[in-house]
């Protein structure tokens, strides 16, 4: 996935629940946090494997 933003955007114009703001985090990836209107909880980001900490 390469654009959380636009994803975790889309999500909450579906209805979703933000659960947690896109995100960088310390070991190379991007992530966000959502719960759809049917109680699903939706993790998604991206992954690099190898990229700098």
């Amino acid at each position: 996935m390469d654009d959380v933003d636009a994803i975790h955007a889309r999500a909450l114009a579906a209805g979703a629940t933000e659960v947690f703001a896109p995100e960088d985090t310390g070991w190379g990836t991007r992530r966000a946090r959502v719960l759809d209107p049917g109680g699903t909880e939706w993790s998604f980001g991206t992954y690099e494997p190898g990229a700098s900490r």
